[in-house]
């Protein structure tokens, strides 16, 4: 499953470079290309045509290595094993990801309109839908998941964690998808963004917390 995983990787990592080459041929050498904006869509950070096109596709490979590497470095190897689904989903939605991001940056460079706020959220959505999707099928393990000092100490914190987890980042995504869908402004689709994923995290965290105290007062 990991050496498939790494050829759909590789392939998407190199449509990213075949696109960056496109690119590069359709701008000036001294061009400077939006790379970063602000909330109300607008460019606020710029780069030269090769930092721009290529920042991306390095980002790709270095995450493609690490998630190639994590399974020789993880001290639960068994766990990862059994939490492959998962492992290999999320490895792919964030390789997409990754790709799409590039896709609206090559578009914007080369002046197709593109609302980016409003991309970039239902982006964010549809990964956070895959990964709640997915949550509750993984083991505990040191290098991937909800790590907490109590999910890693007892498996039954961890499956209810992440099952909590998968709830609450799937039903976050979709709200991201709707609003990103919907006629909502760039300042409420940022808010939402920032306060979901802060209450989504601070919820997790916390009731990793309460189950793993419930087990202990149960066991006495």
């Amino acid at each position: 499953m990991i050496r498939s995983t790494m050829t759909l990787s590789l392939a998407v990592l190199g449509s990213m470079l075949a696109a960056s080459a496109f690119a590069l041929m359709q701008v000036s050498p001294d061009a400077r290309i939006a790379i970063h904006f602000g909330i109300d869509g607008q460019p606020n950070g710029f780069a030269g045509p090769w930092v721009a096109f290529l920042s991306l596709p390095a980002i790709a490979g270095f995450v493609t290595a690490l998630f190639a590497l994590l399974p020789r470095m993880e001290p639960r190897a068994g766990n990862l094993a059994h939490s492959g689904k998962a492992y290999t989903a999320t490895w792919i939605a964030v390789v997409l990801m990754l790709a799409a991001c590039h896709a609206l940056l090559i578009a914007h460079a080369l002046g197709y309109a593109a609302d980016v706020p409003r991309l970039v959220t239902a982006m964010l959505g549809l990964f956070l839908v895959v990964s709640g999707n997915v949550a509750a099928k993984t083991r505990s393990m040191l290098l991937f998941g909800v790590r907490t000092p109590w999910t890693l100490s007892d498996e039954r914190v961890w499956q209810r964690t992440h099952r909590l987890y998968g709830w609450g980042s799937v039903c976050l995504g979709l709200a991201l998808v709707g609003l990103a869908l919907g006629a909502a402004a760039p300042l409420v689709l940022a808010t939402a963004t920032l306060l979901g994923l802060a209450a989504l995290t601070a919820a997790t965290f916390s009731y990793s917390y309460w189950v793993w105290r419930q087990l202990q007062t149960t066991a006495r």
